[in-house]
């Protein structure tokens, strides 16, 4: 049986987010992936949404990566998190 993972990308860059898409859809292994702009949108997602991973990009604007990393994990355990970064 193959188990099949749910994501989430959070970037505040379209073209990150839909590249980060594209490469993971060509794996094969994720069975939903979700897209949110900033940790505003994402903490939406996350209200309906349990991601076994996130993929976090750490500048964006309003609030950083570490500091939606830190919320969240109080609020919603702990998935996996890969941080994706240009710096």
């Amino acid at each position: 049986m193959e188990v099949k993972l749910k994501c989430l990308i959070i970037d505040d860059e379209e073209g990150a987010r839909q590249l980060l898409k594209k490469l993971l859809d060509e794996t094969h292994f994720f069975q939903d992936i979700r897209m949110a702009n900033s940790a505003r949108t994402a903490n939406k997602e996350l209200k309906e949404f349990d991601p076994d991973m996130i993929f976090l990009d750490i500048r964006m604007p309003e609030k950083d990566g570490f500091e939606f990393l830190k919320e969240m994990t109080e609020r919603n355990g702990r998935p996996g998190v890969v941080f994706v970064t240009a710096y």
